[in-house]
């Protein structure tokens, strides 16, 4: 922004709200998916499939703006939507996340990290009571 003049603007706040919805939906959903691949192989195989229905669960291929206004809120609770969003708002410029949906997002992005978290240390425990 600097080398080409562009004045840094306050969406930039978004920024760290957007990396830090993203870490935790990433970290939370891969730990997941790594302890349940551990007690069933097949899983590697299918995560492929749901990763891409997980894509059109997310603004990725379109706008927010075409979700109906009664659901958008349940809509941004996805963690990668409100990220996806906060991107958009910080670095295009675009209209911020609603504060509730914002909320939302940040509590099921939580779960998701501690859920995550805590089956890889049940599994870990359970790994090494085996040897």
């Amino acid at each position: 922004m600097t080398i080409h003049g562009i004045p840094p603007v306050a969406t930039l706040v978004w920024l760290p709200v957007a990396v830090s919805l993203q870490i935790a939906a990433t970290l939370g959903l891969g730990w997941l998916v790594a302890a349940a691949n551990a007690f069933y192989r097949d899983v590697g195989v299918g995560i492929g499939s749901v990763l891409y229905l997980l894509m059109f669960a997310a603004p990725v291929v379109y706008p927010t703006s075409v979700v109906p206004a009664s659901l958008r809120t349940l809509f941004l609770a996805n963690p990668m939507a409100a990220a996806i969003e906060s991107y958009r708002a910080a670095l295009l410029g675009g209209v911020p996340v609603p504060l509730d949906a914002l909320g939302l997002a940040c509590v099921a992005g939580g779960v998701l990290l501690v859920t995550g978290w805590t089956a890889l240390r049940r599994l870990d425990r359970r790994l090494h009571e085996v040897r």
